[in-house]
């Protein structure tokens, strides 16, 4: 399995991707503090046939819930939290234009300083400002 962090809505999320790269969204929508209304089920019941073939759920057990594949977990959060959609076309409009730094930059507010919040106990806005490139650039 593999651990990682996103921020949504002002908070850090803790996520595992299983062996099969599939992520569960219902512990995404616990972390994001929104209620039942923003509830993975009623995220799927939006998709089109095609997109909501790549989700499914599983039943019994700590692994119960609906899973999806990681590029569906993240357009889910992106409906969970508009700063968080706001984040990935940023990137992505920056690397259109090869500007490598800012696409990192907005990569940073929503990904690598969630992992140290979520580690620290740090929540909030505060804890998003970027002071310096990420370590990986």
């Amino acid at each position: 399995m593999k651990a990682f962090t996103l921020r949504v809505n002002g908070q850090a999320v803790p996520l595992m991707e299983d062996e099969d790269g599939m992520i569960n969204l219902n512990d995404l929508h616990k972390f994001s503090g929104l209620g039942k209304n923003r509830a993975p089920n009623r995220w799927v019941r939006s998709l089109s046939d095609k997109a909501s073939a790549k989700i499914g759920t599983r039943h019994g057990g700590s692994g119960s819930g609906t899973w999806a594949p990681r590029r569906e977990a993240l357009k889910y959060a992106g409906w969970l939290c508009e700063e968080f959609e706001d984040a990935v076309y940023e990137a992505f409009e920056n690397l259109m234009d090869n500007k490598v730094s800012d696409a990192a930059a907005a990569v940073h507010k929503v990904y690598r300083d969630a992992a140290r919040d979520f580690a620290t106990g740090t929540t909030g806005r505060d804890s998003n400002r970027i002071d310096a490139h990420p370590d990986w650039m």
